[in-house]
């Protein structure tokens, strides 16, 4: 939440004039803002479709490159003289030793599993309150699950976003 700052007298809108005349500026600044953003975003947008246009034949051919000297290496596994890898001129190619966890049962019964065992630090819990759907039951309902709606003013302020005529 933004913390509230005491506004200094000289900052302090004391008629609708002033009101009328920092709706203007507030016009102002936000097309400021909206102009640098999209001058920002059409840049990235650019320099996006520049880098797609730069570096797709190069990892279309660095994929092709890759995957040939894998089928290679499958095929010609006695050339590793029974090592794991084979260093050559230019790099090294080979295979590293890798582990995955694999489940050999279903998620359910394998949280279950963990929470009889005492694992329940293996176990990613993410429980929220849907705020949306919970709004679609009636007051009564909301009342006994501990929730309610408030209804609040809500401060907000609209700007014109033509050009200023300052009068």
């Amino acid at each position: 939440m933004a913390k509230a700052t005491r506004m200094r007298s000289e900052d302090q809108v004391l008629t609708w004039k002033q009101v009328d005349e920092l709706l203007m500026r507030a016009g102002e600044l936000q097309r400021n803002l909206d102009e640098v953003n999209e001058q920002m975003t059409a840049r990235i947008a650019a320099i996006k479709e520049e880098h797609k246009r730069l570096t797709a034949g190069v990892q279309e051919e660095l994929d092709k490159v890759l995957k040939s000297l894998e089928v290679f290496a499958e095929k010609n596994q006695d050339g590793f003289r029974g090592k794991r890898s084979r260093k050559l001129n230019h790099g090294t190619i080979g295979w590293r030793r890798s582990a995955q966890l694999k489940l050999t049962k279903k998620p359910k019964e394998v949280i279950e599993l963990l929470r009889k065992k005492g694992m329940d630090d293996c176990v990613k819990v993410s429980e929220r309150v849907d705020k949306t759907k919970l709004r679609e039951y009636p007051e009564e309902t909301l009342e006994q699950v501990g929730a309610t709606v408030v209804q609040l003013d809500v401060f907000f302020v609209e700007s014109e976003k033509h050009e200023v005529v300052n009068p």
